[in-house]
């Protein structure tokens, strides 16, 4: 047991130490290490980090911008339409499949507390594959959420459902011939495979979440969301409207993801897309209704950043 314990208990007294030396080097000194880095950045590249300084033309927030008021104020987005009556009139829709949600979760078919595609967001996209019934689902970055599809195609006994994930996990794999899974990366899929979605077809995008240099997020919005047919229906995850990403991703992890930003800039004054359903703005909104599919809204314990699906779909 000892033995087994040795290397963490090891790596944290090294990692203590590293951390007092860096604290004790004159700030001097440790601004032109950063900057030498920061200037051959093909060092960080041998190691796999970037160093970059804190500039208004870098995508980095000022740190003096993350505090928890700044972040949790609710945003206000007037140039795409949101339609609550019809994002309510659909939750409604999507309710009468709680009964079959709760079976799923008495029954162990399905983790709901995992820590990456779970609760009220599972609940949905079930519900929604079972409301839309279609023919084809295409998953731009796959795991709990094809669990989920599975259980919800087996039950409408029609649907394929093709996934693509560079880094499948072994029980993807497993799911053998009740998926198609293609282990690429988004960059290497020809786009037009995405014409094959039709009405009710959905697609649903989990991927890298940054817009960049030739990130998944670019290639989805700028290239595939153009070439889709009118009736498919498009599954974001990660999505917080109407606030930012949670604090804790922000202040303490410092991700720096932007999608949902391109993602409203894109819906903005767009009539060829139609909000359908934003998850997180109907909890804080329809709280009642959304428990009425997934129980566990009234125990949350904050207001805010719980769910995160988002639904949109090809109109023209």
């Amino acid at each position: 047991m000892a033995r087994a314990l040795l290397p963490k208990v090891f790596n944290q007294e090294v990692d203590r130490a590293l951390l007092g030396l860096f604290n004790f080097l004159p700030v001097r000194l440790a601004k032109r290490i950063l900057w030498l880095l920061h200037q051959n950045p093909q060092l960080g590249d041998r190691w796999g980090y970037v160093i970059r300084q804190f500039h208004y033309y870098e995508p980095f927030p000022e740190p003096e911008l993350l505090r928890s008021e700044v972040i949790l104020q609710r945003r206000e987005s007037r140039a795409v339409s949101w339609d609550l009556p019809a994002q309510k009139e659909l939750l409604s829709v999507l309710t009468s499949y709680g009964n079959e949600v709760e079976l799923i979760s008495q029954q162990k078919q399905f983790d709901f507390h995992n820590d990456l595609y779970y609760e009220l967001d599972a609940a949905i996209y079930y519900a929604l594959i079972r409301h839309l019934q279609p023919k084809k689902i295409i998953e731009i970055g796959s795991g709990f959420s094809s669990q989920m599809a599975v259980l919800a195609i087996a039950q409408n006994q029609q649907g394929e459902i093709a996934c693509i994930e560079p880094y499948p996990q072994t029980w993807l794999t497993e799911l053998g011939n009740r998926i198609t899974l293609r282990s690429q990366k988004l960059s290497e899929v020809p786009p037009e495979i995405f014409q094959q979605l039709q009405q009710n077809d959905i697609l649903f995008i989990d991927s890298t979440h940054t817009v960049r240099f030739q990130s998944d997020v670019c290639k989805e919005l700028l290239e595939i969301m153009p070439l889709l047919n009118p009736g498919v229906w498009i599954h974001w995850h990660d999505v917080f409207f109407p606030y930012d990403y949670p604090t804790r991703w922000l202040i303490e992890e410092r991700r720096n993801w932007s999608e949902q930003y391109m993602l409203e800039a894109f819906l903005a004054f767009n009539n060829h897309f139609a909000v359908r359903l934003a998850n997180h703005w109907s909890s804080l909104e329809f709280p009642e209704l959304c428990a009425a599919l997934w129980p566990g809204v009234r125990q949350w314990q904050g207001k805010t950043h719980q769910c995160g699906g988002f639904l949109c779909q090809k109109i023209a």
